[in-house]
């Protein structure tokens, strides 16, 4: 985040011109509200160019580099922000945020005011190398757009939003802020999301990642958010899998990938829809798939 002072024809009106930050926390899991309580750590560790908080134990810690003349603590709750979405759903929709600390600008000094926040340790004199970066790597996302059209490198440039790391492989993520990588949507979209757009290499990581989690036939539904056992609910993602590679394979021709990592699971696959799988789910008389199971919303 930078904030630059434009306009200095006029240095007596700059003369006192102060710029205070306050960053509010909430530092909880995407399906939570936070409130006030007196379980959050209001420390900080500050040094030079950083300021480190860490509110709750076994959470990571967020770091605030910054260019700030001089930092306050705080310890404030601000309380009551309402949630217009939340509400229409009938959820919690009132939030408390806590400020640690204040940053104080100087902008007679430095005409620029930078926060660079993550839960790495970054150098916030990479500020402008890391926004030159991002506008890099956006450029070249549109560029690979296989439509030279407006509208289809802003497509482009969207999908590519959804693709996301879990570990040194590459996931889909079924829809922002608050999906995980479903295995059936991401075996849906991995066709659009990858091939039209360049990224057969992405495909094949993807791909190979679901593969190893195969477990009795069946392609996980969701990974969960805290590296807990996958869930295996649903009746036809494995058959969107099938379909994915099958799309792979005809863009690339990578044959030796699907043959050696792919064939061997869906071999496996197809003996346990015959046989049957988790709830009652198996290749019926009429070679379509059913399941017995009514409690469950299996897709």
């Amino acid at each position: 985040m930078q904030y630059e002072l434009k306009n200095t024809n006029s240095p007596e009106r700059i003369r006192n011109l102060r710029l205070d930050l306050r960053p509010l926390n909430a530092f909880r899991d995407y399906h939570s509200t936070t409130h006030q309580n007196g379980a959050i750590n209001p420390e900080e560790e500050q040094r030079t160019g950083l300021a480190t908080i860490t509110p709750y134990q076994g959470l990571p810690s967020l770091n605030l580099a910054h260019n700030a003349v001089e930092l306050r603590k705080t310890g404030d709750w601000y309380r009551s922000f309402e949630y217009d979405a939340e509400r229409e759903r009938g959820l919690d929709f009132s939030e408390d945020l806590f400020n640690p600390l204040v940053f104080i600008f100087d902008l007679r000094l430095r005409r620029q005011a930078t926060v660079i926040a993550s839960t790495e340790r970054p150098d916030v004199a990479q500020a402008a190398e890391f926004r030159q970066a991002e506008i890099s790597r956006r450029r070249k996302i549109t560029a690979s757009s296989a439509v030279a059209d407006a509208f289809a490198q802003d497509l482009t440039a969207a999908a590519d939003q959804y693709i996301v790391s879990r570990g040194d492989k590459k996931t889909v993520i079924a829809g922002y802020h608050w999906f995980s990588d479903w295995g059936r949507d991401t075996m849906v979209a991995l066709h659009g999301l990858t091939l039209p757009t360049g990224k057969p290499q992405v495909a094949r990581s993807i791909l190979s990642n679901f593969a190893q989690h195969v477990d009795q036939g069946m392609l996980p539904n969701r990974f969960t958010d805290a590296g807990e056992t996958p869930e295996y609910n649903t009746v036809d993602a494995t058959l969107w899998f099938f379909e994915a590679a099958r799309a792979y394979l005809a863009y690339t021709g990578d044959l030796k990938f699907v043959r050696d990592e792919l064939y061997p699971v869906f071999t496996d696959i197809i003996s346990w829809h015959v046989r049957g799988t988790r709830y009652g789910i198996k290749v019926a008389g009429h070679v379509l798939l059913r399941s017995d199971e009514t409690s469950i919303h299996l897709t």
